[in-house]
């Protein structure tokens, strides 16, 4: 029955798809976007790597109200950064903040949706190519949704919630960096896609360079014995398949303790601590 009811809704998607399809590179009336909704409810590292394409969009409209909806997990990292006005969050069902739950459930979901439908958005960005995300700003009501006509996973024919944006940008096939291809989405807004937009020196995390943290994790690296020469690993991922062997990374960290005489910090979460032993 289970199986059924996937062909079902899969069928269904691909012809609302063909039916209600978004407008393929149509310019965006770019004079009245006072207020924004960037959306990525996503892992820690794909948010980071699409914060160059929102520092880009915050000097593209540099007076706008822009506020971003990312998973709790995702929120510290953000909330002191200048190019953002506000940081909302979600517990989004597809990658739920604590194991073993189903996320966000029905009655905090519509609260939610309430909550952004009174922002009276101008444009919702969904910078990941997510199905939920694309379904929250729908039913907000918000006027103007922006995305990927597929997730960054997705095979190019994959039946998708897409018909629930107002404009969906083709996802770019040549591989190339996931850098380079959020700033894509933000072609349509008028944003630049020089060089300049991904320089190092643009990086919106460069502001929480302060001297104040860098003696704080000066202090905290000496404390450890790990103040110079410093190389960190982070050797997990969320996803299983993309782990390497752990023997393979003993032995890079062996080759750099002897080539380059590294000290080597192994990041992780708790659920980590096995694999990092």
């Amino acid at each position: 029955m289970k199986k059924l009811l996937v062909k079902i809704w899969r069928l269904a998607a691909k012809l609302l798809s063909r039916v209600l399809d978004a407008r393929r590179d149509d310019e965006i009336a770019t004079q009245n976007l006072g207020r924004i909704l960037w959306v990525r409810l996503d892992h820690i590292g794909d948010v980071t790597m699409s914060l160059p394409a929102l520092g880009a969009l915050r000097r593209r409209y540099p007076d706008a109200q822009i506020d971003v909806l990312v998973r709790p997990v995702c929120a510290p990292l953000l909330r002191d950064l200048s190019i953002i006005n506000r940081v909302l969050t979600y517990d989004s069902p597809r990658f739920p903040q604590r194991k073993n739950t189903r996320g966000a459930g029905l009655w905090r979901t519509l609260f939610f949706i309430g909550r952004l439908r009174r922002q009276n958005y101008d444009i919702a960005i969904d910078a990941r190519g997510d199905d939920i995300a694309r379904l929250l700003i729908y039913l907000a009501r918000v006027p103007l949704r922006l995305g990927f006509d597929r997730a960054f996973y997705e095979a190019p024919d994959a039946p998708n919630l897409k018909f629930l944006l107002t404009h969906a940008v083709e996802f770019p096939c040549e591989p190339r960096h996931a850098v380079r291809n959020n700033l894509a989405l933000m072609r349509v807004l008028d944003v630049p896609q020089n060089e300049e937009e991904i320089a190092p020196q643009t990086h919106p995390l460069r502001e929480l360079l302060t001297e104040e943290n860098a003696s704080r994790v000066a202090a905290k690296l000496q404390k450890l014995g790990a103040s110079q020469n410093l190389i960190v690993i982070h050797i997990s991922a969320n996803d299983a398949a993309r782990n390497w062997q752990i023997e393979k990374w003993a032995q890079v960290a062996d080759e750099l303790v002897e080539s380059q005489g590294a000290v080597i910090l192994l990041s992780g979460a708790a659920s980590d601590d096995a694999a990092n032993e």
